[in-house]
C-alpha cells in the first residue's frame, strides 16, 4: 500500500514480466537514451520497448523501477520511479 496525502493508492514496481507487450522503436548509438518510432537511417538500432495499457486502451511506455498505479476504475498509470517517491510514501 501507498499512501498519498490522506489517500491510499495501489501501486507496484515494474519489472520485467510486467509489461502488456513490447513496442518496436529505434535508437543510435549516437543517442542511446532517446527512441523513435519509425527508422531515420542505416545506422538505427532496433529495440524493443515495454509497455502497459493504460485508460482507453492507450500504451504507455515504461522503464524498469516506473511504477504502476492501479486506479479504482480498473485502468493503470504510469508514473516514473523519482517523481513517484517524490509524491508518495510507503504504508505498512
Amino acid at each position: 500500500m501507498i499512501q498519498e496525502y490522506s489517500k491510499t493508492i495501489q501501486a507496484e514496481q515494474f519489472k520485467y514480466g510486467m509489461e502488456d507487450g513490447f513496442e518496436t522503436r529505434y535508437t543510435s548509438e549516437e543517442y542511446p537514451n532517446i527512441t523513435w518510432g519509425i527508422p531515420t537511417s542505416e545506422d538505427n538500432i532496433e529495440v524493443e520497448i515495454p509497455y502497459i495499457i493504460t485508460d482507453e486502451d492507450h500504451r504507455q511506455l515504461i522503464n524498469e523501477g516506473d511504477y504502476i498505479i492501479h486506479l479504482e476504475n480498473g485502468t493503470k498509470k504510469i508514473k516514473q520511479k523519482n517523481e513517484f517517491e517524490k509524491k508518495y510514501s510507503l504504508v505498512n
